[in-house]
């Protein structure tokens, strides 16, 4: 489809950090030569990118243990208003 498309260049090519790049609409590819071959060129993780010029704490880019995700049943929460308002309707 035509607006889920990349591929509209902005620039030329450029060089940056030892690695071409060329910017798009919607992203930058870069050459990476010491890649294996077919996987030289890739799409720049921009949001890394940013995250590390604004000096985040990489501690944030760990994975976070999530709450507890146990089902709960629904004949167990029969009664109780979903809405969480007590309205007569989820009762």
């Amino acid at each position: 489809m035509a607006g889920d498309t990349i591929w509209v260049p902005d620039l030329g090519f450029e060089y940056h950090e030892n690695k071409i790049v060329q910017y798009f609409e919607k992203a930058r590819m870069e050459w990476q030569p010491w890649k294996v071959e077919g996987q030289r060129v890739v799409i720049s993780d921009l949001g890394r990118i940013y995250f590390d010029k604004l000096g985040e704490d990489v501690g944030l880019l760990s994975p976070v243990k999530p709450a507890n995700t146990t089902p709960i049943p629904a004949s167990s929460i029969t009664g109780t208003c979903l809405c969480l308002e007590g309205c007569d309707a989820c009762k």
